[in-house]
């Protein structure tokens, strides 16, 4: 019984310390959600990539996988800043295939894809047009293969 009463008591004298801190937490990660696709200010490092009146880039390439054949590539940026990301797991089994969906920005030679979902994927583009995936840090992966612009985009 008197284990319980000090429990009670500790409780009560948390309880108002525990709404002072997640009020502010709310606030801070709605603010978040609110913001995480907003489309950037128009500057040099932020506008879309090609020239001409193309709604759309494209780039193709297959990357290595551990515990499949292959994984192919097809990544597609709009000039509305929207992206779609086709990622298709060739097993022995068959074909699995993912579709990620998102808003997009350059940040300089990075491409920074940001999901639906919350994913986050960071490509740069070299001077010869190709991506190179990179982690979130902008290291470029031991194994990491490019992808290849579709003929006829130009970055």
């Amino acid at each position: 019984m008197r284990h319980n009463r000090t429990m009670r008591s500790v409780a009560v004298v948390l309880a108002p310390a525990a709404r002072t801190w997640r009020q502010p937490l709310a606030a801070a990660l709605l603010a978040l959600v609110a913001t995480a696709c907003q489309r950037p200010h128009p500057d040099a490092d932020a506008q879309p990539l090609g020239t001409g009146a193309r709604a759309t880039l494209q780039w193709n390439g297959t990357r290595p996988c551990v515990d499949c054949r292959g994984i192919d590539v097809q990544l597609t940026l709009a000039r509305d800043d929207d992206y779609a990301l086709t990622e298709t797991f060739h097993t022995r089994a068959g074909a699995s295939r993912f579709v990620e969906h998102g808003c997009w920005q350059r940040q300089g030679v990075r491409l920074r894809l940001q999901g639906d979902t919350g994913s986050l994927r960071i490509y740069r583009l070299l001077p010869d047009g190709r991506l190179q995936p990179r982690d979130l840090h902008g290291g470029a992966f031991a194994s990491a293969s490019t992808l290849q612009p579709v003929a006829g985009v130009a970055p």
